[in-house]
């Protein structure tokens, strides 16, 4: 009998859960989103789930008693707070991770992020002034405090800034390799068959030829 072929709609993509726990204001963390992260997913985009977290190790206080607002501590300063209240505004705006997380990165470029927002979005067709009224409305605060809790709910805790976790799994030993070898060490994690660029390409031989 001859053999069918499944068609490739049929056939289920193998994929895994990158979440980035980040700093706006943070070397590393931009570093680690421009140069890694955005690279690895443009090659691994049906491949990989990626959820961007910007809040770091910022200090939340909650309200309490006639305090009824959220109140941050960024550890770069009040400028860095409102960075990653325009990062969590436009995650939440655009949830298309193509959309967000090139804004992102294009915003990282600039040594501060917050400044290069109209710069960003007239590149990537993105409306400035709803993000930028997003930031500076509660409600900025409102996303930005989802985003302590998200990071709060990881696992050890997180003690340094970036953070990756894969699929719910957050290793501190394999950090500093996540963040250096992020291709390499993200295309271990997938079951066989394994994308086309985690496929390790054999060298010809002389005997090949």
């Amino acid at each position: 009998m001859p053999r069918h072929r499944l068609s490739s709609s049929s056939i289920r993509l193998s994929q895994i859960n990158v979440t980035v726990l980040y700093e706006p204001y943070c070397k590393d963390s931009s570093w680690f989103i421009t140069k890694q992260l955005v690279p690895v997913y443009k090659l691994l985009r049906n491949h990989l789930i990626v959820e961007m977290v910007p809040f770091g190790r910022t200090r939340m206080k909650e309200p309490h008693g006639a305090d009824t607002t959220v109140s941050f501590t960024c550890r770069h300063g009040q400028a860095e707070c409102q960075a990653s209240m325009i990062h969590a505004c436009a995650i939440a705006l655009y949830p298309d991770v193509d959309k967000h997380l090139s804004f992102i990165a294009c915003t990282l470029k600039a040594w501060k992020p917050e400044k290069n927002v109209d710069k960003c979005c007239n590149l990537l067709k993105m409306e400035s002034s709803k993000i930028l009224g997003c930031a500076s409305s509660p409600q900025g605060k409102i996303l930005l405090q989802k985003m302590g809790w998200r990071t709060m709910s990881v696992k050890p805790a997180i003690n340094y800034v970036p953070s990756v976790v894969i699929d719910g799994g957050f290793n501190k030993r394999y950090q500093k390799l996540l963040q250096k070898k992020f291709k390499e060490t993200v295309c271990k994690h997938f079951k066989p068959p394994l994308p086309e660029p985690c496929e390790v390409k054999k060298k010809r031989g002389w005997f090949s030829r």
